[in-house]
């Protein structure tokens, strides 16, 4: 097996080498110019609990029926109880706005979307669970999960 790993990674590196003659960097982190701002915060009490080395999920989803993909990001919370919560830490959805604008940019719809939970996020699945023909969002979290129902609505 070890001279399969070896030759896959090989062809990799001359690959990424023809397709990057010019030493341009194949990757640019675009994600503050598109409008996907985000910082995750994951509650460290500095015990390395487990729900706090994992980190949290993400789901790529078109949430308004568009045609492109919009992104819900989940954010993590402090452990303690009774430590004060930041109203700007929750969960985080950006609608995509390429179909309509023809150019790629992220608008953060959270406010008015009824998803900016604080929960502590773990993962998120979709799917439609009503058969609405609109894709729901169900949040699993280190306490309750939470099953967001998709209404249709901007």
């Amino acid at each position: 097996m070890r001279p399969i790993v070896v030759l896959a990674t090989a062809s990799l590196a001359a690959f990424a080498a023809a397709q990057n003659k010019d030493d341009r960097p194949i990757f640019d982190e675009v994600a503050a110019r598109v409008g996907l701002t985000f910082v995750y915060r994951n509650g460290a009490s500095h015990q390395f609990y487990l729900p706090e080395v994992m980190g949290a999920g993400a789901a790529l989803v078109d949430y308004d029926n568009d045609g492109d993909l919009d992104v819900f990001l989940l954010q993590g919370q402090p452990f303690d109880p009774n430590a004060p919560r930041d109203p700007d830490r929750t969960h985080r959805l950006f609608r995509n706005e390429l179909v309509e604008s023809g150019t790629l940019r992220f608008t953060d719809v959270t406010a008015g979307s009824g998803l900016g939970g604080m929960s502590y996020g773990m993962g998120v699945a979709t799917g439609d669970y009503d058969n609405d023909g609109d894709q729901d969002l169900y949040v699993t979290a280190f306490g309750a999960n939470a099953l967001y129902r998709n209404n249709g609505k901007d």
